[in-house]
């Protein structure tokens, strides 16, 4: 090959290579290939990839809530003020998913840590925000799909004799017997129904309320 694009074949005649391209582009022959690998697969032909969890974020509606929570899915975050547009409050549900066999698989039950943690903050906040919410919207939020039987207490978080004592006066503790009995008037114990409406559905005792003992206890203790 000479510098200015000259080709010298076998016999020791020069040919251009431009006119060697032009003379391939001619008499080429444009046919579609036999093997060629797809650009796209099915879903059938190709195996899902393995996942730790799914997650969801939507504006809150109570439909919503429930039709995710029949899905499996708990909530894990619910932002304190409303979207400025809709009026909404943006949620976000987690599910786990089986990762048996993963090489990098979580601890069983990692998302149950979020959920407790979001629970928590979420009893704190309805006398804020959440204030606002129907009671059965927030009873959805904090029972999920296993109702006011997730309420129930195990033995390593229902209160103790110690936690009661040191929760509660002797004073208390009087009040509430009295109340029990019906001796005394409802305004004696308000002061005690916020601890008591934390504990209940923080699972420190081992028996559930019915779904309306709860709207009730949630309405007057935790949203004032």
């Amino acid at each position: 090959i000479i510098g200015d694009g000259t080709v010298i074949n076998e016999r020791g005649t020069a040919s251009s290579s431009a006119s060697s391209s032009n003379a391939n582009l001619l008499t080429e022959t444009i046919g579609v290939p036999k093997k060629l690998d797809p650009l796209l697969y099915k879903l059938t032909e190709r195996a899902p990839e393995r996942l730790h969890y799914l997650s969801v974020s939507y504006g809150l509606t109570e439909p919503l809530l429930n039709f995710w929570s029949r899905a499996g899915f708990m909530p894990c975050y619910l932002r304190l003020t409303s979207n400025e547009l809709t009026g909404e409050h943006t949620c976000i549900m987690m599910k786990a998913l089986d990762t048996a066999g993963m090489d990098e698989a979580p601890q069983d039950g990692w998302v149950n840590s979020y959920v407790d943690d979001f629970r928590r903050r979420f009893l704190h906040l309805l006398s804020y925000e959440f204030s606002s919410f129907t009671p059965s919207l927030a009873l959805s939020l904090l029972l999920g799909r296993d109702g006011v039987q997730s309420l129930v207490g195990s033995p390593d978080s229902v209160a103790t004799l110690d936690d009661i004592t040191r929760t509660f006066t002797q004073f208390d503790l009087r009040r509430l017997e009295s109340y029990a009995r019906n001796l005394t008037d409802y305004h004696v114990v308000i002061d005690a129904v916020p601890t008591l409406a934390q504990w209940t559905f923080m699972h420190r005792f081992p028996f559930a309320l019915s779904y309306g003992q709860c709207a009730i206890l949630m309405a007057l203790g935790l949203q004032h």
